[in-house]
């Protein structure tokens, strides 16, 4: 019973975290750090490429619920409002900032269904 258990949980998990989309955020200048108001909803990291022009964050999501994602630069703060629902991830336009996607949606996965 207790191993049944766990491989429920474990698969129960794991299709949970594919249902939320997570983003590439570029920024037009450097970023000196990165925060969310609420890190068990979203998490926002700073990652550094190879040319390390600093100026990308990723965005990972784990459940829904609402959150700002402050973002310091040289020039200031500015902030980013992440709206994460069950099927898609809304992030409010801000000038200086290019969203990716990271996550390819189920409707246009290729191959057989």
């Amino acid at each position: 019973m207790n191993k049944f258990l766990l491989v429920a949980i474990s698969i129960f998990v794991g299709t949970q975290a594919f249902g939320f989309e997570d983003y590439l955020v570029i920024a037009d200048s450097p970023v000196k750090s990165v925060s969310s108001s609420d890190s068990s909803v979203v998490s926002a990291m700073p990652f550094y490429t190879i040319d390390n022009e600093k100026n990308v964050i990723l965005l990972k999501t784990f459940k829904e619920g609402k959150v700002v994602v402050t973002i310091r630069q040289q020039d200031g703060d500015r902030a980013i409002n992440v709206d994460v629902k069950k099927d898609k991830t809304i992030l409010s336009k801000e000038d200086g900032f290019t969203y990716f996607v990271l996550d390819v949606p189920d409707s246009l996965k290729g191959g057989e269904k």
